[in-house]
């Protein structure tokens, strides 16, 4: 298993509050363009709601864009909402999505790694956009060996505590702007929720299937979690501005909430 989706590991209100909190760190407006990567498209048309601003959304799952244009439609804001079935998880993406004022990517940084999602990014920012990243991290500065090799083989590569992933940010050439963590009482929900999802489908399959090898994982990762992963391993989202070099900085180093 991979980082999960940030969608399993939040609620819809706080879910919602966070992408409108990013619309306006980015000041979005009507003239701005804002890109969402799934999965999970189903809120994406938020900011053209709230904004006025055209949207784009990249997505592999058909019925979750048809889903999201007649929710859009009824809301009378189609128009402003460009959809693309497509891999949101692989480094091409739509052609028009450059000067782009905000894009949020909840899977990039497991598929390429952080570094590379960040770099690939940058040039669809305009000056001054903002990206937001979701990737693992580690919370405490040393961790034990079992969660680190546990960890960095779901994440596929390194991770980073939080001050170094900021600091990763600053040298790809974005300013960090916020950090926010998923708490580790929503770690204990999602495994409990994702064992009992995993085993109905895995009853009577076997432990060779892809559902009884996908329980095994989790339950792997459960363990490690309980034994010393919950207070030293988390995932959360990472905000940075693209700037220039020389830039002068405009934003402190802060949480979302602050």
């Amino acid at each position: 298993m991979g980082v999960p989706k940030a969608s399993n590991l939040e609620p819809p209100s706080r879910r919602e509050a966070r992408l409108r909190r990013l619309g306006r760190m980015a000041g979005l407006r009507q003239e701005s363009l804002a890109v969402f990567l799934g999965p999970d498209v189903h809120d994406a048309a938020l900011w053209s709601r709230l904004f006025g601003c055209k949207t784009i959304v990249v997505d592999s799952d058909a019925a979750a864009l048809q889903r999201l244009e007649r929710d859009a439609e009824a809301l009378g804001i189609g128009n402003l909402l460009s959809l693309h079935e497509m891999d949101p998880l692989a480094p091409e993406l739509p052609d028009d999505d450059a000067g782009a004022n905000l894009v949020v990517a909840q899977g990039l940084a497991t598929a390429l790694g952080f570094d590379a999602a960040a770099e690939a990014l940058r040039p669809r920012l305009g000056a001054d956009g903002i990206v937001a990243l979701f990737a693992r991290t580690w919370v405490v500065p040393a961790v034990s060996d079992e969660v680190r090799s546990l960890w960095e083989a779901r994440a596929k590569g390194p991770i980073r505590t939080v001050r170094e992933t900021l600091e990763r940010l600053s040298q790809i050439g974005y300013e960090p702007m916020a950090c926010e963590l998923v708490p580790a009482s929503a770690w204990d929900e999602y495994y409990v929720k994702q064992d009992g999802f995993l085993a109905a489908m895995a009853s009577g399959a076997g432990p060779e299937t892809e559902a009884g090898r996908a329980l095994a994982s989790l339950r792997e990762e459960s363990r490690v979690h309980e034994a010393g992963g919950r207070t030293s391993a988390s995932a959360g989202w990472f905000v940075g501005r693209r700037v220039e070099p020389d830039s002068p900085p405009r934003w402190p180093r802060r949480g979302f909430g602050e």
